[in-house]
């Protein structure tokens, strides 16, 4: 290591001992996680907390989950929660004894982008969760994206069929906004259908799934295997009807991206349940930004095909006359 690369190393472990105990985001989350007296536990993005203002069923997707399963879920998920946030969290869940599932859903495109953690989230679960897969304090010091973290390549600006977009703040502004303001129920697939394409190339298409991502997941499978608990992956669903219908470019190559991201996953052992077909397109909300939101219809029906999956010795069926409840944070 060189003196410079010491120096910028040096600098990371002082801003562990001094940016840690005040992460005022992560730190009462991870308090639940570790004492929650919950049999079950749940990471994840927005999928799990979205509803759209059209749905009869105003229910998340957790919600119904703990309906279905007829215990509480105890939900450490968050809108924008990163690959590597819901992997440390499920991490940290697994270290509670009462936890014995941790059901991990995941959108293809989480796949795509790898160590970018800001230093204060990076320095925290590295004390956490060692054992989990994670860029070395040597390869933060030589990377540009030291403090900060890699920039996302999603969050990016991108060209899509002659057009210019610009990145994740200027979208949510100029495009995003539009888009809420334009739509009535029923939800249909977007009022500017030019940006819904790019939404889904962008999202789905333009980056190649990355290793690094799945070794993290594959290494929380070992982690809950040695604690004898479950891990249960889920590979949220695709609008792949439209993906087709709006006639983006790699319709076979983004399944053989869900392939592969489903086979190297199965190969190291870990129970992986693929949803990625398994709604129409009726079933998708806020289709325009290709997140994968979904409709009551879609929430119930991905609920029901999770709680096939759950382990037996993790049920707990409940007297219909008691009360199930989702712990939020």
């Amino acid at each position: 290591m060189t003196k410079s690369q010491f120096l910028v190393a040096l600098a990371l472990v002082v801003a562990v001992a001094v940016c840690v105990p005040f992460d005022l985001k992560q730190t009462p989350l991870l308090a639940e996680a570790l004492t929650r007296g919950n049999k079950i536990s749940i990471t994840g993005n927005s999928v799990l907390s979205h509803t759209s203002r059209c749905d009869q069923d105003s229910r998340s997707l957790v919600s119904i989950l703990a309906n279905d399963l007829r215990q509480p879920v105890l939900d450490l998920s968050f809108n924008g929660q990163s690959l590597s946030e819901a992997a440390n969290f499920a991490a940290v869940s697994l270290k509670n004894p009462h936890i014995q599932t941790v059901i991990f859903p995941v959108s293809l495109f989480e796949f795509v982008d790898w160590d970018t953690d800001p230093i204060r989230t990076y320095a925290l679960f590295r004390l956490l969760n060692p054992d989990l897969d994670a860029a070395s304090l040597a390869e933060r010091a030589q990377s540009p994206g030291r403090f900060s973290g890699q920039e996302s390549g999603l969050h990016a600006a991108f060209d899509y069929d002659g057009i210019h977009y610009p990145d994740y703040d200027g979208i949510k502004q100029h495009y995003m906004s539009y888009e809420r303001d334009m739509m009535r129920c029923p939800e249909n697939d977007g009022a500017n259908l030019k940006f819904t394409a790019a939404s889904y190339h962008h999202l789905l298409m333009q980056f190649p799934i990355l290793d690094k991502p799945l070794s993290l997941v594959s290494s929380l499978g070992k982690d809950a295997a040695q604690r004898r608990k479950s891990l249960v992956v889920v590979i949220l669903p695709i609008d792949f009807e439209l993906f087709a219908k709006l006639g983006v470019p790699g319709l076979e190559a983004l399944h053989a991206k869900v392939d592969h991201v489903v086979q190297t996953l199965g190969t190291d052992g870990l129970n992986v349940i693929d949803l990625s077909a398994s709604l129409h397109n009726n079933d998708f909300a806020d289709r325009w930004c290709a997140c994968g939101h979904l409709l009551e219809t879609g929430r119930q029906l991905t609920a029901e095909r999770i709680v096939q999956r759950i382990p037996d010795s993790t049920r707990n069926i409940l007297d219909s006359t008691q009360n199930v409840a989702v712990y939020y944070h």
